[in-house]
C-alpha cells in the first residue's frame, strides 16, 4: 500500500493544494519556511492522527483565510481502503473513511515513521523526548500497544485532575481521598503495562540497533545499549509484576507530596531512558556526531523491527536530516534507503544532498 494523492484544504500555510506521489521516493525541495515540514506533518497525521510537532488547538487551520476548518484527503493504492480524510474544526478532529464518519482506528492502516532534526537531538534532550521516541515505536507496532498507551494517558489525566481539583478546593479532601483508591488501581495497572511494553521494545530492537550502529561506524568494537530507570533504579529486567509492586510502594511513599503538588509524581511519565555507548551515558560522553548516529540507528532499527513483525515496511518521512548528518553517515543512510522497499517522503533545501540516490521518484518544488 502507498499514498497516491493528497489534497490539502486550508491546512497550515496551504489554501488548496493537491499532490500526486510516486510509490518510491518523493522529494520536496525549497527554502525553509515554505511548508515542506507541513506536508510531512499532513502525511503523519494520516497514520497517527497526531502531529510529530508541538501543536495548539486550531493550529492546523490556515490563519490567512476566512475558513473555520481545514482538511487532509488522501487517496491510497489499496484494495480495501482507498480514501481517508481528516477534518479539523476549531478544537475537534473528525475522521472519514470513504467519505463516511469513522474512528481514528481505521487510520492505523497507514504506518509512518518520521525522522527530523528534533529526532537527532533526542539523545541529549529532555527525558520526555527520549520517552516519546520509544513510545512512538511501540504505538506504531500494533493497535493493542496504542490502546495501552492511550489508556495510560487517560487515567493519568484523571488522576492529575483529582489532585488539582483538591488543591484548588474544587472538591473536598475527604471526597478526593475516597475516589483515589479506585483511580490508583487502574493507574497502577495501566502504568505497569506501558512500562513493560517499553522494556520489551528496547529488548526487541537492541540487536538491530547494535548492527546498524556498527555498520555506520564500520566497527564492532562500539557497543550501544539502553538504560531504563525508575526512581533512579535500573529496571531493564523487571517483570510487569515487579513494576506493579514498586509503583504501589512509591505511590504510598509519595502520597503526601502528590496531594501537596497537585499532580502525579509516580509513573511512566517520570521514568528515565538513557542511550549508552560503551557503557557510558551518550548524553555526556559521546560526540555530537555519535549522538546523531545513535538516533539514526534507532530509527532504522524501528524500520527493521516493524518489518520483522509485520512483513512490510512503514512509510518513511525524512525532514531535512541530510543537512544535519556527517558525510559518511549520510552515505550510509543513502545506501539503506536505496534498498528499502517502501514509499519515502523527503524534504531538503539543497537537491545536491541526494547525489548517488538510486531510487526513481518525483521532485516537488515548494515555493
Amino acid at each position: 500500500m502507498f499514498i497516491e494523492n493528497i489534497d490539502l484544504v486550508y491546512f497550515r500555510n496551504f489554501i488548496k493544494k493537491s499532490y500526486t506521489f510516486s510509490k518510491d521516493i518523493n522529494i520536496f525541495v525549497g527554502p525553509n519556511g515554505k511548508g515542506k515540514t507541513n506536508l510531512l506533518e499532513s502525511l503523519y497525521l494520516l497514520s497517527s492522527t497526531s502531529s510529530f510537532r508541538i501543536t495548539t488547538p486550531g493550529c492546523f487551520i490556515n490563519n490567512n483565510s476566512e475558513s473555520n476548518y481545514s482538511s487532509i484527503i488522501a487517496k491510497l493504492n489499496n484494495k480495501s481502503l482507498t480514501e481517508l480524510r481528516i477534518l479539523f474544526e476549531e478544537n475537534k478532529k473528525k475522521y472519514f473513511v470513504h467519505n463516511k464518519p469513522s474512528s481514528f482506528k481505521k487510520f492505523q492502516s497507514i504506518k509512518a515513521i518520521v525522522f527530523n532534526p528534533e529526532s537527532l537531538y533526542s539523545v541529549k534532550g529532555s527525558s520526555e523526548s527520549k520517552r516519546q521516541i520509544i513510545d512512538e515505536i511501540l504505538c506504531s507496532m500494533s493497535l493493542n500497544n496504542n490502546e495501552i498507551y492511550i489508556n495510560f494517558k487517560k487515567i493519568l489525566k484523571q488522576r492529575n485532575a483529582l489532585f488539582f481539583d483538591c488543591k484548588k478546593e474544587k472538591i473536598t479532601y475527604e471526597k478526593a481521598k475516597l475516589l483515589k483508591p479506585s483511580l490508583d488501581e487502574i493507574f497502577i495497572n495501566c502504568a505497569a503495562q506501558l512500562t513493560n511494553l517499553r522494556l520489551e521494545i528496547l529488548k526487541n530492537i537492541h540487536g538491530f540497533f547494535q548492527d546498524t550502529f556498527s555498520s555506520i561506524y564500520h566497527t564492532k568494537k562500539a557497543k550501544v545499549d539502553f538504560n531504563y530507570t525508575i526512581s533512579s533504579i535500573k529496571a531493564n529486567d523487571w517483570t510487569e509484576g515487579e513494576i506493579s509492586l514498586f509503583l504501589k510502594h512509591k505511590i504510598k511513599e509519595k502520597e503526601a507530596a502528590e496531594w501537596a503538588y497537585g499532580s502525579s509524581l509516580v509513573g511512566p511519565h517520570k521514568h528515565e531512558i538513557s542511550f549508552l555507548m560503551n557503557g557510558e551515558d551518550a548524553r555526556y560522553y559521546s560526540s555530537q556526531g555519535q549522538q546523531k548516529t545513535l538516533i539514526l540507528s534507532l530509527k532504522i532499527s524501528q524500520m527493521m523491527y516493524y518489518y520483522e513483525v509485520n512483513k512490510s515496511y512503514p512509510i518513511l518521512l525524512l525532514d531535512d536530516v541530510h543537512s544535519e548528518l556527517d558525510y559518511t553517515v549520510r552515505q550510509y543512510l543513502m545506501r539503506f534507503l536505496n534498498n528499502l522497499k517502501t514509499q519515502i517522503f523527503l524534504t531538503t533545501t539543497d537537491i545536491q544532498f541526494l547525489e548517488g540516490f538510486g531510487k526513481k521518484g518525483k521532485i516537488f518544488t515548494i515555493k
